[in-house]
């Protein structure tokens, strides 16, 4: 008897159970798995509309501005006072020389300078003889008759510490012919005697065709020690 109970009470359960799962499918929007959907459940695209040409924007659509002025264009015309040709330069003014200086005197040539140097004093013989001179032409200039004035002084110390002295001097007038680079040897007129004295010699000379005297003079000790 309790058995049966038990077992109505089962499909009571059971049927309840059921009626509640159909209603609870008919309330849903779709079907049971497996049928086959109904045609209005199915998504519907939107259909495809072709859009026109949409206005443009009245900026974008207007005719554009006339842009501004290259830099590149020609240049605007510039300042009058700019196109004005420079005035030409005055030439410096220069003091004037005065007239007796670089000009050569009238009625005269022009003198041919040169270099002559005084390049040696030497004794003619030892032990008694005359002191002689070596003048040098360092060019440029051809020398024909060229007059030379030379002055020549002597002293002479006695030997061995001895008291006495021996001074001569002489000028003499010379006329030299030399070409660029040749010597000549010329005669002072002063004798020596190298056996009593030991003698101190300077010359120089003169030439008023010599534009260089710094080396017109030359000093030597004769005998050399």
């Amino acid at each position: 008897m309790r058995n049966n109970k038990r077992t109505n009470r089962i499909i009571l359960w059971i049927s309840l159970l059921t009626i509640m799962g159909l209603s609870l499918a008919c309330s849903l929007p779709f079907n049971i798995p497996g049928d086959v959907v109904p045609q209005e459940w199915q998504p519907q695209e939107e259909p495809f509309h072709e859009e026109g040409p949409q206005p443009e924007d009245p900026d974008m659509g207007a005719e554009p501005h006339p842009e501004e002025p290259d830099m590149g264009e020609e240049p605007h015309p510039e300042d009058p006072d700019m196109m004005e040709e420079p005035h030409p330069e005055e030439p410096p003014h220069e003091e004037p020389l005065p007239e007796s200086e670089g000009k050569q005197p009238e009625g005269e040539d022009e003198v041919p300078y040169t270099d002559l140097a005084l390049t040696d004093i030497y004794p003619g013989k030892l032990p008694h003889g005359n002191l002689f001179v070596r003048i040098t032409n360092h060019g440029p200039t051809i020398l024909m008759a060229a007059p030379v004035e030379l002055t020549c002084h002597a002293r002479g110390h006695r030997w061995a510490n001895q008291t006495g002295e021996d001074n001569r001097s002489n000028t003499v007038q010379l006329v030299v012919q030399l070409g660029p680079g040749e010597t000549t040897n010329e005669n002072t007129g002063i004798k020596i005697d190298a056996n009593l004295y030991e003698y101190e010699v300077e010359c120089f000379f003169d030439s008023p065709l010599d534009n260089t005297p710094h080396n017109n003079n030359a000093f030597e000790v004769i005998p050399n020690p």
